[in-house]
């Protein structure tokens, strides 16, 4: 249903054709349009793509397949463990360092990294704690997405859409590079870029420009 709000937004703007990127979790988001409104895209592109928890495989670390059954058979618990990680130190720069270094928990050092750079650092914030301004409830019900099985709302396989492009770091921990290609594997004519040296977010530093180019 998110497919609806893209729609009203390009409406609003007088944008007939147009192309969407989603990264990491928001993959999901640019999947449904490729499988639900394919003749208003020119192109769909996926940055660290995560993927529907049919396709975990044993890539993904111990720790987070352990928390994902956990939060599978006690769903109740997701909202409450979001804000105790997340949320709750979301509110202030002061706490940055514990909210930046709980959402990069899983992550490579390569990912880890980046925050050292106070610039990038200020980024990361800003983006990270927007999505908690309203609170946790809306982060948590996006997390169920991920967790359960058919959440999505479509089958990858069913999208008929060409140029549809991945692109993802060899070194991501937080969705393991085969994942995100047996995810690519189920669409039709899907392309896959593969960075060598990069993770899950480090990609959106260093691989910018070659990922800019496919989107021009």
């Amino acid at each position: 249903d998110v497919v609806a709000d893209i729609e009203a937004l390009a409406n609003s703007l007088d944008i007939d054709i147009f192309l969407v990127l989603g990264s990491s979790s928001g993959a999901k988001y640019a999947l449904a349009c490729a499988f639900k409104i394919p003749e208003r895209l020119r192109t769909c592109h996926l940055v660290s793509s995560a993927v529907p928890v049919e396709l975990v495989n044993d890539d993904m670390p111990k720790s987070m397949r352990f928390f994902s059954i956990v939060l599978q058979k006690m769903p109740w618990l997701i909202k409450p463990i979001f804000w105790l990680s997340y949320g709750k130190f979301s509110k202030s720069y002061s706490d940055a360092d514990k909210f930046l270094a709980n959402i990069t928990l899983p992550l490579q050092e390569v990912d880890k990294v980046l925050l050292k750079d106070e610039h990038i650092k200020k980024e990361f914030w800003d983006i990270f704690s927007e999505s908690y301004r309203q609170g946790t409830k809306a982060v948590a019900y996006d997390a169920k997405l991920d967790i359960f099985k058919n959440s999505w709302g479509f089958n990858v396989e069913d999208i008929k859409m060409n140029n549809i492009h991945f692109y993802h770091g060899k070194l991501d921990e937080g969705v393991p590079i085969s994942m995100a290609r047996a995810l690519s594997e189920k669409i039709k004519d899907a392309t896959f870029t593969t960075f060598e040296e990069e993770g899950h977010l480090s990609i959106f530093f260093n691989g910018l420009d070659e990922i800019l180019v496919n989107l021009r």
